[in-house]
């Protein structure tokens, strides 16, 4: 402990903390605030698979999520400080510019006081509507919250690639090492938190109850690849659907991070777009009552 900088050090203390009483390594993980499908997946394989080799593929995971937020952090500050300081400009201009052309034109509202007010407007609606939807995803089933974050616009592609590499990754653990379906759904359904591969795989056991297939369930979900069925109608041996699993599994980490990068791309020209429409507009609502103005005389 005493080798790790304070930041590591104030998230491990808790998880050591947890092991000294006796808890296991996975439910010890909580108390460290780390995400619940990667407890499930140390979970499972601390159960029925190598932990090892888990928590490496976890590693370079968590690497690739720290690597891609840096990245989009540096992306986002530069557009950031400038519509910080554009909206700055716009406050600056109604309190001198535009109120002294004001009082020349004698015009009671002006463009500049539309644009702020529908500015204002926009970021609030923007900031009650995330509000809302973040409650709304808080009250939902983990099985719903996934999907609905899957069918988002614009990122629902992006999670959709990081539920088929997360479940497919669970799934190649436990049919690697021999549990049928049935055995599955025991072990899962055991668990103390319900997960989205729990909920999903208890879905799935209805369907086939209710004498549904198994390719319309997994048509029907947005949260595993359609590659699957390649493997599951091919009729082979666990075994070997669990070796297939971990190819796809790897498949499908390529795949997220394929996402993330074209997601980075036009995030930022999108942002500049934003900021030059809001400067021309801003220029506009200076000029137009100079034209005015200069029209009059």
């Amino acid at each position: 402990m005493t080798e790790l900088t304070p930041q590591m050090r104030s998230l491990a203390l808790p998880i050591y903390q947890q092991l000294q009483q006796g808890i296991s390594f996975a439910e010890s993980l909580r108390a460290g605030h780390i995400d619940s499908l990667l407890i499930e997946q140390v979970t499972i394989a601390a159960n029925h698979g190598d932990l090892v080799t888990c928590l490496a593929q976890i590693a370079n995971f968590l690497q690739m999520r720290l690597h891609y937020r840096q990245r989009l952090q540096q992306l986002l500050l530069y557009p950031v400080i400038l519509l910080l300081f554009l909206f700055l400009l716009i406050i600056g201009l109604r309190c001198s510019v535009i109120t002294e052309l004001q009082d020349v034109t004698q015009q009671g509202i002006m463009p500049v006081d539309i644009l702020f007010i529908g500015l204002s407007i926009t970021l609030i609606i923007t900031v009650i509507t995330s509000i809302s939807y973040w409650h709304y995803l808080r009250h939902r089933s983990a099985l719903q919250r996934a999907q609905t974050l899957c069918h988002l616009p614009l990122i629902g592609k992006l999670w959709r690639n990081y539920y088929h590499y997360m479940l497919v990754f669970d799934l190649a653990i436990l049919v690697q090492n021999g549990l049928t379906f049935a055995q599955i759904c025991s072990v899962l359904s055991q668990q103390r938190y319900h997960s989205v591969l729990s909920e999903m795989i208890l879905a799935g056991k209805q369907c086939l109850d209710h004498g549904d297939n198994v390719n319309a369930f997994i048509k029907q979900t947005a949260l595993l690849p359609l590659e699957l069925l390649l493997f599951i109608n091919q009729g082979c041996s666990y075994q070997e659907l669990g070796i297939a699993l971990h190819f796809l599994a790897d498949v499908q980490f390529k795949k997220l991070q394929q996402a993330l990068n074209r997601t980075i791309i036009w995030l930022q020209p999108l942002l500049f777009l934003l900021i030059a429409m809001m400067i021309i507009a801003v220029y506009m609502s200076v000029l137009l009552p100079v034209y005015q103005m200069m029209e009059g005389f």
